[in-house]
């Protein structure tokens, strides 16, 4: 979400609490530690902070648009799971 400031929006079903312990890894390979920010109680999104001084990868920030979302707009997704590192749809 902001690469400058360590900012990461993850699921709530990755962070289910705000007391535990937190690892970002970025690009596969760099593993930090992170805290939880902020836990939405409806939306399922969390908050999650890492030191960006750490990570020595040219992280991005996201890009948000400001336009609502209608029936029709082609869209992206970008996702993780165990069959796949990574896939667009």
């Amino acid at each position: 979400m902001d690469a400058e400031k360590g900012l990461v929006v993850v699921s709530r079903a990755v962070v289910p609490y705000d007391l535990c312990d937190i690892s970002i890894t970025v690009a596969e390979s760099i593993v930090v530690e992170g805290t939880v920010l902020f836990l939405h109680p409806l939306q399922n999104y969390a908050v999650v902070q890492y030191d960006p001084t750490l990570v020595k990868a040219p992280v991005q920030s996201a890009r948000l648009s400001s336009e609502h979302i209608t029936q029709g707009i082609i869209q992206f997704l970008w996702e993780s799971t165990l069959k796949w590192p990574l896939s667009v749809r």
